[in-house]
């Protein structure tokens, strides 16, 4: 009979607590194609191996919080440029990047539909090993058609999905927790199912969701360590939390940046990305990959449209104007975090620098708040 030893099972404290006014700073990493911003120019990272390595190694590096790939199975076409239309899967892409990094966060973006949780479990389990203690579950529920059609899968209705999402990680905290279970629900029975060794990070590893629906919403604060959506859902998250009561989920806000050594330079890539922005692409992800698109097509089409769907508010400038603007926004909308959304992902990245992160920390200070780093 073989005697099972738990090999440094539970042994690290959980990743990413919340800081009482602190403030953390990840990023989107560019594993697919025009995943954040839908245009031709040119500049947009190449997702490659070597090339998100790179963009983890530097991140890891500078005190990143947390990284985070996204997670697409098809893209959705354009005219002139598609939305997605390939890249790096997110599981086998999370554990090569934490074995080349030692302090940052990685966050894995799984659907709940693809995987079940018996599996997940295991495979986050691995993944927290590799990292010793640093990786991270993006629970997302799904909210593609098309995307879901492609794998052979059904996209439930919006409620439902969300009730399997619950139980889904239910199972997977039950495994993480107790390294067997047996649990059984309308949407999946499990039998005896195993995950040994469990995670590193003692009661399991951080959960994070983006929810942005009022019901999506209330999964994350019912279910998830931490919210991440953008600054206009800030106060929504806030009145919502303050419903629930009794949660600790925190908040982390998705900010588009163009950083550049100068304005003019970096309004000139803002200018470059709206110009080459194509309508198409983004109409069928405005229409979640469903049709009919000519609606979305249409409002695109309005003076300005174009540049607030692709650049969203964003905060531009040299590495200066970047840092007190990062301060003022993360302080006004009360996040615990920002995930930028950088286009050129290796030349932002090398502007910042110390001096970068060190005026980023003192505009904050000046705010009441703190940078977090890794």
């Amino acid at each position: 009979m073989t005697t099972y030893t738990p090999p440094l099972e539970h042994s690290r404290p959980r990743t990413l607590p919340r800081v009482n006014n602190g403030v953390r700073l990840g990023l989107f990493l560019a594993n697919m194609r025009n995943a954040h911003y839908i245009t031709s120019a040119e500049g947009s990272t190449e997702p490659i191996y070597d090339n998100v390595r790179e963009i983890a190694i530097a991140g890891d590096e500078m005190g990143l919080s947390f990284l985070l790939p996204v997670a697409r199975w098809r893209g959705l076409k354009g005219d002139q440029a598609d939305f997605c239309p390939y890249g790096l899967e997110t599981i086998t892409l999370t554990s090569a990047l934490l074995a080349v990094t030692t302090r940052t966060t990685i966050l894995t973006t799984i659907h709940t539909e693809v995987f079940g949780p018996a599996v997940v479990a295991k495979m986050g389990a691995t993944m927290d090993h590799v990292g010793d203690g640093r990786w991270g579950l993006n629970v997302v529920a799904g909210w593609s058609q098309a995307d879901f059609e492609s794998i052979g899968l059904e996209l439930r209705g919006h409620h439902d999905r969300y009730d399997h999402a619950e139980h889904w990680l239910k199972a997977i905290r039950e495994l993480w927790r107790d390294g067997h279970s047996s649990y059984s629900c309308e949407h999946f029975q499990l039998k005896d199912a195993e995950c040994l060794p469990r995670p590193r990070q003692k009661g399991g590893p951080l959960v994070v969701n983006a929810g942005q629906s009022e019901r999506g919403m209330r999964f994350a604060l019912d279910n998830a360590d931490y919210l991440f959506s953008t600054a206009a859902d800030a106060s929504q998250f806030q009145k919502a939390k303050e419903v629930s009561g009794g949660t600790d989920a925190g908040m982390i806000g998705r900010k588009h940046v163009i950083i550049r050594k100068t304005r003019a330079e970096a309004e000139e890539v803002a200018h470059r990305i709206v110009a080459g922005g194509d309508k198409k692409a983004i109409a069928q992800l405005v229409a979640h990959g469903r049709g009919p698109v000519e609606e979305a097509e249409r409002r695109l089409g309005e003076p300005g449209a174009m540049g607030r769907f692709l650049l969203q508010d964003p905060i531009l400038g040299s590495p200066d104007e970047v840092a007190v603007g990062l301060a003022k926004w993360a302080s006004e909308a009360s996040v615990d975090g920002v995930c930028l959304s950088l286009f050129e992902q290796r030349q932002s990245l090398e502007l910042m620098d110390d001096t970068f992160m060190e005026r980023l920390g003192n505009e904050l200070a000046d705010h009441g708040k703190t940078l977090v780093l890794s």
